[in-house]
């Protein structure tokens, strides 16, 4: 992982010259809001992964409400019931659309990787198949780990802009990962416990 560090450290030198002509205060803000999405991406995992897909695909479902609005002005909907309509609508679609395309997307990279190590058709295809039912079930763990490892690069990011030490941002965000992942995985667990106590 140190080493996604260092690449995106020589990549995100600009925009830390960026961050530096803030003032104080919308710095320390900006900082500050990344942290809490970054926490939350790693502590909720696929929950959080859900509902931030979910409000980009509402705020894209609004701007194409608007859009429409204007050549479907004869209606007699009201404005604020369009964009209701709007938001609604693309937050389902997005997150549709994601469970189905991050296991389609796995699915043809493992087609891809078979392809150049074993070069038979019928068995990539097969491999991808079955890459894609195996990543569909377990689409939930997938995202988890996803959205930690974005949660943890946002922290590392929003601390070295800072101006923390690169060193002890990246020791903040990696800890936060790997604690994170372990109060997912022992929630689950007692959840599962829990259910089988139950039922």
């Amino acid at each position: 992982m140190s080493d996604i560090f260092t690449i995106l450290t020589k990549y995100t030198g600009g925009l830390s010259q960026v961050f530096n002509f803030l003032p104080s205060g919308y710095l320390y803000l900006s900082t500050f809001l990344i942290v809490l999405v970054s926490i939350f991406l790693i502590f909720k995992g696929s929950f959080a992964w859900t509902t931030l897909l979910m409000m980009v695909g509402a705020y894209f479902g609004v701007i194409f409400a608007l859009y429409l609005s204007k050549d479907f002005s004869t209606t007699s909907l009201p404005l604020y019931l369009i964009l209701v309509i709007g938001a609604v609508a693309g937050a389902v679609l997005v997150k549709g659309l994601i469970h189905i395309a991050l296991p389609g997307a796995i699915a043809f990279l493992v087609y891809l990787v078979g392809t150049a190590v074993y070069p038979n058709f019928v068995y990539d295809v097969i491999a991808g198949l079955l890459a894609f039912v195996i990543a569909y079930a377990l689409y939930d763990r997938i995202t988890a780990v996803l959205a930690a490892v974005i949660g943890a690069l946002l922290m590392w990011f929003a601390l070295y802009t800072a101006g923390m030490n690169d060193t002890v941002a990246q020791v903040i965000a990696a800890t936060t990962f790997v604690l994170g992942l372990t109060l997912q995985y022992m929630e689950k667990t007692r959840y599962h416990r829990y259910s089988r106590f139950t039922y």
